[in-house]
Formats: structure tokens, sequence, C-alpha cells
């Protein structure tokens, strides 16, 4: 399933009420930007291993290095290829999936 938010205090509601499987995040969300949600995430026991993958214009060092620093298990900038942020999506599930099978 999947579900699209318009704002960052909507998608914060949501993931709290029904966590995903991961997360595609954009940064520049109007209300809470898509950083603060993204830290907001990693502070909730809840939701703190929800994987992320940050999709967004901003695509400086700077830009890329915070949102990595903040837990993004991924950062796709924009342009991009529909085909590669499915492959970097499977990618980033896959690694959750091997290390769920290392905690049992």
């Amino acid at each position: 399933m999947v579900s699209c938010m318009t704002s960052g205090e909507k998608a914060l509601e949501a993931i709290r009420a029904r966590p995903p499987d991961l997360m595609v995040l954009d940064l520049m969300l109007p209300g809470i930007n898509g950083l603060e949600v993204a830290k907001a995430l990693k502070h909730d026991p809840g939701t703190r291993d929800i994987p992320i993958v940050m999709l967004t214009a901003k695509g400086e060092e700077a830009d890329i290095v915070a949102g990595l620093e903040l837990g993004a298990d991924d950062y796709v900038t924009k342009p991009f290829s529909p085909r590669i942020l499915a492959a970097r999506v499977k990618a980033v599930l896959r690694r959750k999936s091997a290390d769920s099978s290392d905690v049992s």
C-alpha cells in the first residue's frame, strides 16, 4: 500500500498511526520540513527503525550529508529515474530484511 501526505505534520500523524515498511521523504514539505520529519521519526522508539529514502531537489553536498546524518538510508536527487528510485527502494528493503534476519 502507498500513502501520500501533503505536509510534514500529516506525514508524522499517519506514520505514528500506521508505521510503513519504508518512507520516501521530500525535504521541501509545507509545515514541518522533511529534515524535521526525519529527525522526529528517528528520535521516536516506535518509528526509529523505519527506513527513509530522501527524494528531493536539494542536491548540495551539505543537504545530502545532513539527510544521511539524520538517519536517511539513501538520498536521491531530482530529477531522478523512476527505475533507479525503485531499485534503491528495493535495496533498502533488502538491507532491512537482512538486518531483521540477523537479530533472530
